[in-house]
């Protein structure tokens, strides 16, 4: 597997598991506040952090083998990476195209 001691990788991965799923959950309470798309994209690029962490727990529980799990983390850093540009770009362009003009100083 790794250099790191099992009962090691094991704690980083329930702290991992932990931190992004609190993530997740922040992000889709944001979006429920927020119901705008580029909110939504972000909240799905946290689960992306959340779904890598599962797929590791689950190569190191074997219910996946290691070339899948590395295949299925480097497909996920590509959504994660097409997310965040996403919600960027729709937040910057398009949802400003569409708010109403409001005078900053207000």
């Amino acid at each position: 597997m790794t250099g790191l001691p099992g009962s090691l990788l094991a704690a980083v991965l329930t702290i991992g598991l932990l931190l992004s799923g609190a993530l997740v959950l922040l992000a889709a309470a944001a979006y429920v506040r927020r119901p705008r798309r580029s909110t939504l994209l972000v909240a799905l690029a946290f689960g992306t952090l959340f779904a890598d962490t599962l797929v590791a727990v689950f190569m190191l529980e074997g219910l996946v083998s290691r070339e899948v799990h590395h295949l299925v983390e480097h497909v996920l850093v590509v959504v994660l990476a097409v997310l965040v540009l996403a919600a960027v770009y729709y937040g910057r362009t398009v949802e400003r195209r569409h708010a109403p003009d409001v005078d900053e100083h207000q």
